[in-house]
């Protein structure tokens, strides 16, 4: 899970980046979230494309 003020498209990159080093550490697929009341219009094309949960106050 990821909270923070505002993401960005590097955000998204690192945090997938996250994800898929601890599934390969610990064979378990973790489900990736992301908290953020802002997304930048390019991170949210990343975060759709990779399958991260958002939540987000609209």
């Amino acid at each position: 899970m990821e909270i923070k003020s505002s993401i960005s498209r590097g955000d998204v990159a690192i945090f997938w980046k996250k994800g898929k080093l601890y599934e390969k550490v610990t064979s378990i697929k973790p489900k990736l979230v992301i908290i953020s009341p802002f997304v930048d219009e390019r991170a949210l094309e990343g975060i759709n494309k990779l399958g991260i949960l958002l939540y987000r106050e609209t």
